[in-house]
């Protein structure tokens, strides 16, 4: 049995939340956005297989994966 989960990693700035001070200002860097997505599966043997676009990960991907 294979276990499988996607994510992505995003060069776009991301804070949930934070704190700061009445006189302080925060801000996150603005950059074009580079994004990768990865999709795999691991075994409980520890037996992992994995893929990664750049792409949106949809079902056509998904099957093609399994077909591989």
């Amino acid at each position: 049995m294979y276990y499988g989960d996607e994510t992505q990693v995003s060069t776009q700035g991301f804070v949930p939340y934070g704190w700061q001070f009445h006189d302080e200002e925060v801000s996150i860097p603005a950059c074009k956005e580079a994004k990768i997505n990865c999709f795999g599966f691991i075994s409980r043997s520890n037996d992992f297989k994995y893929r990664t676009t750049t792409k949106s990960i949809n079902s056509d991907f998904v099957i093609e994966t399994l077909d591989e």
